[in-house]
C-alpha cells in the first residue's frame, strides 16, 4: 500500500465515479432541430473568423504605431517597454 492509508476509500470512490460516469451525450442536434443546430455552428465559424481578422488588424495597427513612434525624436525610456 506504500503509505496510502485511505487506499480502500479512494478505490471505492473511483468505483462510484465510474458507475456515475456511465452517461451518454444528449443528441442536441436532434433535440434542437438540424436547421437551428447547423445555423448555430455557422454562427460560431463567422465569429471565430471575425476574431482572427480583428487580431490580424490589431497586429498591423500595433506595428504601424511602433514604426511611427520609432521615427519620432527619441523619448527617454519609451522604447524600453516592448509591449507596443
Amino acid at each position: 500500500m506504500k503509505g496510502v492509508s485511505d487506499l480502500k476509500t479512494r478505490i471505492d470512490r473511483l468505483k462510484l465515479y465510474e458507475q456515475w460516469g456511465q452517461v451518454e451525450p444528449l443528441p442536441l442536434r436532434e433535440l434542437g432541430g438540424a436547421e437551428l443546430w447547423d445555423k448555430h455552428w455557422d454562427n460560431l465559424e463567422v465569429l471565430v473568423e471575425g476574431m482572427r481578422e480583428a487580431q490580424a488588424h490589431a497586429v498591423q495597427l500595433r506595428e504601424s504605431i511602433r514604426s511611427r513612434l520609432m521615427s519620432m525624436a527619441p523619448i527617454p525610456g519609451l522604447y524600453e517597454d516592448h509591449s507596443l
